[in-house]
């Protein structure tokens, strides 16, 4: 491959339904516009913390961050919109960093993926998608889990039904490659997203959706195929049978196009956290980041 993955169209992600702005969708993205030089507090989420602590310190964290970081990336990104309007942005693409060699050419932002982001009002296209893994690849080794988090470009396992083999080895060598301990993946499936976490030496894979759909045949039948061949490719290893799926509690959105946003910050909450199992700490991480984000002084 000589260019990154091209992003499909808006055509290809169509969307039925009225349209409506959560508050819900306006926390998330907020959220997913942190930066990385934009410090995090610091929160207990064990579950054997009193529920009425574990609010308390989280909102007094959140005070403490918002006084403490005055920056508005949100409001950054829309003063910078007319910029891209008129000339898009090239950002460099180290295709490497999802096992895709001899990438030479730029990754491009243009000002239909931006209005995106500052409307909320759509389902995201797959090169919003493309760039916060990026961003979450170089947040993971900042802050010392680049060795326990692979990611998988999401353009590679799109449309696994009529690209099967495709996809089966280009997760199964992206495994053997990189030998990391857990694999994020983020699938588009009929115009919704979906996020896998695939654990080889466990021998499972984590499902989330916030529609709360099950996973649909191909991508099972992709994930299940490659997780095998990379067991039995292991020396000394017996091969393993087919991977348990694990399903992880979610919210539910609430609207017709807050997916991408719940995919996103799940990944955030995971890598964040430096999670490799007790997926229901997601969720409570996503409750409390919700509620740091919230104004309590109206």
């Amino acid at each position: 491959m000589t260019t990154p993955p091209p992003s499909p169209t808006q055509v290809e992600i169509p969307f039925d339904g009225t349209s409506r702005k959560t508050r819900q969708s306006t926390q998330l993205r907020r959220l997913t516009t942190r930066s990385l030089d934009q410090p995090r507090p610091t929160v207990n989420v064990s579950l054997a913390t009193d529920p009425e602590k574990l609010v308390s310190s989280s909102l007094k964290a959140a005070e403490e961050d918002n006084a403490l970081v005055p920056v508005d990336p949100f409001g950054e990104l829309v003063k910078n919109l007319f910029e891209i309007y008129q000339k898009s942005i090239e950002l460099p693409w180290d295709g490497t960093k999802f096992g895709i060699h001899n990438v030479k050419d730029g990754f491009f932002v243009t000002h239909a993926d931006v209005t995106e982001i500052i409307l909320g009002d759509k389902c995201l296209n797959i090169s919003i998608l493309q760039l916060w893994l990026m961003f979450m690849h170089d947040w993971a080794a900042n802050i010392d889990y680049g060795a326990l988090y692979g990611f998988a470009e999401p353009q590679c396992i799109h449309n696994a039904k009529t690209r099967r083999e495709d996809c089966e080895n280009y997760i199964g060598r992206w495994i053997k490659e990189s030998q990391k301990q857990l694999y994020i993946a983020s699938y588009l499936n009929e115009a919704h997203w979906q996020l896998l976490v695939l654990c080889p030496a466990e021998n499972t894979v984590v499902w989330f959706c916030s529609l709360q759909k099950k996973p649909d045949a191909a991508i099972k039948a992709v994930v299940n195929s490659a997780m095998k061949l990379v067991t039995k490719s292991a020396e000394g290893k017996p091969p393993q049978p087919v991977p348990q799926w694990i399903k992880a509690k979610s919210h539910v959105q609430t609207g017709n196009y807050e997916c991408g946003y719940y995919v996103m910050h799940w990944i955030w909450c995971i890598v964040s956290a430096g999670l490799k199992d007790e997926w229901i700490r997601v969720s409570l991480l996503l409750f409390i980041y919700l509620l740091m984000s919230l104004d309590f002084t109206n």
